[in-house]
């Protein structure tokens, strides 16, 4: 089992060195992002959350748009010729809607100066009207819903460089539509202004500017609500509607919010409004109107396109859609008409469908949590693919909760913090790369020769939790040791090159399948191999590793063998001993060879182990009673014998694994058939019962040391030990 780092483990000052970066880097990002440097970024990212979650949005019912499109530009080209058409068609839009009672119409056309067709004008001032202005002025005189639009313009200078002086508005426009500003609201110093002309304003049920500003990168995404002109303050067409002529905005004006209506409408630090805009809008061309309106006026009411029923209690808004109307803006939803920008609006207001903007601290505040997080992931990230992995998780988690707020009306900034993220981890990176990069270049060469690739990622990621390159440690470990039977006797009858194929095609089979067990290569020693588990990288299950590695060497020899054969060489047998204890754990050599390996009397007697698999003929495993008890719930063993090596006195059982857990059934069951006889029949061994063990290793000769075992207690039967012997046979060899 691979430790986890821990927070004391990672040096103090390092600790400290890579908070101070990060917080460095947060006060740059945040610096970024309160002087705007971020904002255009921030804008396209609000345009992205914007057409996933409102491209497909409906506005309210009580919003419906009359068009004045291309196809009714076609439609009314015999009758009225080109645009902009009699006013006088305007009056029977309006008494069609009317039919309808509608709770407004509100219209998207500015009317500042009168028509002069028949020449009956002379000025805005005249006291005659042309006949069509006339019957617009009439039309809106009659009902009391029809609002109308004016505009706010700032012009800095005239063709001579001379400043242009404000007009002031008209006395009685003033005294009409105009509302007391409080200080906060207002933002431009306007000049000069686009009213409807005079008849047409006194007839309005209200006024409205229109004057939509886009962003920096030419998006409108923002407008404001009111406005003032030399200290007047006026509605915006959108708002016009929903407000009744006893409103006082100052009253209304609070921080960072206007009461409308009894509504709190939340405003932006610069006294803008964030427009929640719709995808979707019931609209009506104009063109099938008028069809409905010829239609109704021929006594055909039936034949009508579009009833007035549909614009009962709707707020109506008519615009142009026409692109040679010069009246489409770019929005976070693409190329819109303009009306639509306004209909938005007035459609936010309706169904209380406001966006609820961050405050600056809020975003300064989350770029400091976010830096210090990802700080924090990649210092104690337990391994590189975690460095990599949990700043993208972090990122992937914030900007999918920034994603869900904006479906619920909240809008976070999203660039900063991520940018936070990014500049932490880079600058985390290069501080890691140069302070951990020359030691982890020294662990990657030193265990590159003997783990696996996957091994050697994890090394060298906690090379200072694992590793001491140059300090040896004690550890427990499992030792394998592999030797190729009668290998001199082979060598000498076959050419050098030949040698050398042959072990490397033997080596390479058996290292594979040591290191896919995530075991350590120690080294070769001629036809040898020394390997083991536990370390550098500390495992619980090394001694089950271990064995499963030395079982599925011996299970792979006929493959092997197989390609000996192919190549014309003889076959091999190997055995195989597997110790498990404490070593010394360590870079051993000299400053110009160092060897990463264990020593100690664990692993010499790993290699007797090894030996004994000649003395037990056909045993090619064998392995220690400490290995044994690590693993015995795993692998199905079977006790084999208690040796005493000569020139010690300690005593070693010894067992040779017979079958994996995932083995099928019946080598499960026959393994546990012969374990079973196996022990009694040690047992009575054990006990002098000579005749019965003798009887019982004969039911098990499969097993390779049955007749080893059987031969021995026919030997006792003749000559039994002395009274002193306590079991063990005692080796007479190394």
């Amino acid at each position: 089992m691979i430790s986890k780092l821990k927070i004391t483990t990672l040096p103090r000052k390092k600790l400290i060195r890579s908070l101070v970066i990060t917080l460095a880097v947060a006060i740059v990002v945040n610096l970024l992002f309160v002087s705007g440097i971020l904002t255009r970024l921030e804008w396209i990212s609000f345009d992205q959350r914007a057409k996933i979650f409102r491209a497909d949005k409906s506005a309210p019912e009580d919003v419906v748009i009359v068009m004045i499109d291309q196809s009714s530009l076609n439609m009314m080209n015999d009758s009225l010729g080109r645009f902009p058409w009699p006013r006088a068609i305007y009056g029977d839009l309006l008494d069609f809607l009317a039919l309808g009672k509608p709770r407004a119409v509100i219209f998207d056309i500015l009317f500042v100066e009168n028509q002069k067709e028949t020449g009956l004008n002379k000025g805005r001032r005249s006291v005659r009207l042309d006949p069509n202005d006339q019957r617009l002025v009439n039309a809106s005189k009659k009902y009391p819903f029809v609002y109308h639009a004016m505009e706010m313009l700032e012009d800095v200078a005239d063709e001579d460089g001379v400043a242009l002086k404000a007009r002031p508005l008209p006395n009685d426009f003033v005294r009409r539509f105009g509302l007391e500003v409080p200080p906060a609201l207002i933002f431009e110093q306007y000049n000069r202004y686009g009213t409807p002309f005079n008849k047409l304003y006194q007839a309005s049920a209200g006024i409205g500017f229109v004057g939509l500003r886009p962003d920096d990168d030419g998006v409108y995404r923002r407008t404001r609500l009111f406005d003032s002109y030399q200290g007047i303050g006026f509605p915006a067409l959108s708002v016009t509607s929903v407000i009744d002529r006893e409103f006082n905005i100052d009253k209304a004006w609070q921080e960072s919010a206007l009461v409308i209506g009894g509504l709190r409408v939340p405003i932006q630090a610069d006294g803008n409004y964030l427009i929640n805009m719709y995808g979707q809008f019931s609209e009506f061309s104009i063109g099938g109107i008028f069809a409905s309106i010829n239609a109704l006026n021929q006594g055909q009411p039936e034949q009508m396109l579009i009833p007035p029923d549909e614009f009962r209690d709707k707020i109506v808004f008519i615009g142009t859609s026409a692109a040679g109307l010069q009246d489409i803006k770019q929005t976070s939803l693409g190329l819109v008409p303009g009306v639509l920008v306004h209909a938005a609006v007035t459609g936010n207001l309706l169904a209380q469908d406001f966006l609820k903007t961050s405050s600056m601290g809020t975003t300064i505040f989350l770029v400091f949590f976010f830096s210090f997080l990802t700080a924090l992931a990649i210092l104690y990230a337990p391994a590189f693919i975690y460095q990599i992995g949990l700043p993208v998780l972090i990122v992937g988690i914030y900007g999918s909760f920034v994603f869900w707020q904006f479906g619920q009306n909240n809008v976070l900034d999203l660039v900063a913090p991520v940018f936070g993220i990014l500049s932490t981890w880079l600058s985390m990176a290069l501080f890691l790369t140069f302070t951990e990069g020359k030691d982890k270049r020294k662990a990657r060469r030193m265990f590159a020769q003997y783990v696996s690739p996957e091994v050697l990622a994890e090394v060298v990621d906690k090379y200072d939790d694992q590793v001491s390159a140059d300090v040896g440690r004690r550890e427990r470990v499992s030792i394998l040791f592999s030797d190729i039977r009668r290998f001199t006797n082979i060598a000498e009858n076959l050419e050098p090159e030949a040698v050398v194929e042959m072990l490397n095609t033997h080596l390479g089979a058996m290292v594979e399948i040591i290191i896919n067990k995530r075991g350590t290569l120690d080294k070769f020693i001629g036809d040898a191999i020394m390997a083991f588990w536990g370390a550098p990288l500390r495992m619980e299950d090394h001694a089950l590793r271990a064995v499963e590695a030395g079982m599925l060497m011996l299970r792979a020899l006929p493959g092997v063998n197989e390609k000996m054969r192919e190549k014309g060489f003889p076959e091999i047998k190997i055995g195989i001993g597997i110790n498990t204890g404490e070593v010394v754990l360590g870079n051993i050599g000299s400053e110009q060879k160092l060897d990463y390996t264990v020593i100690g009397d664990r692993v010499n007697a790993a290699s007797r182990l090894e030996s004994l698999t000649k003395k037990y003929l056909g045993c090619g495993l064998l392995i220690s009673g400490t290995t044994y008890e690590d693993l015995k719930d795993e692998i199905l063993c079977a006790r084999v014998d208690i040796v005493r090596v000569k020139g010690k006195n300690e005593t070693m059982t010894i067992y040779a694994p017979l079958a994996m857990s995932n083995d099928d059934q019946e080598a499960l069951n026959s393994a546990k058939n012969s374990i079973k006889l196996a022990q009694e029949a040690f047992d009575n061994y054990q006990a002098r019962k000579w005749k019965l063990a003798h009887d019982l290793y004969g039911q098990i000769m499969h097993l390779p040391w049955a007749a080893m075992m059987q031969q021995r207690c026919l030997d006792y039967q003749k000559k039994s030990p002395s009274k002193q012997w306590d079991g063990v046979y005692s080796l007479e060899e190394k």
